[in-house]
């Protein structure tokens, strides 16, 4: 993966439907969240990984606590 040098998020910005039914829908189809799928199945392996663990198909994630606060 190439250095991001002008700190521009790589990830698309999606918009979501307001009911949890069409947000669910969506969620299917959406590229991210498939890409993040297949980063969590080619690690499900790795001894040294924990069962849960918060895959960015970006590579790496500077603030894990910014996801929680």
């Amino acid at each position: 993966m190439s250095a991001n040098t002008d700190n521009v998020s790589l990830v698309p910005k999606f918009q979501f439907s307001t009911t949890l039914e069409l947000q669910e829908r969506e969620l299917v189809a959406n590229p991210l969240l498939q890409r993040m799928q297949q980063v969590r199945k080619s690690l499900e392996n790795d001894p040294y990984r924990p069962n849960y663990h918060y895959v960015n198909p970006e590579g790496r994630l500077n603030d894990l606590n910014g996801l929680c606060f």
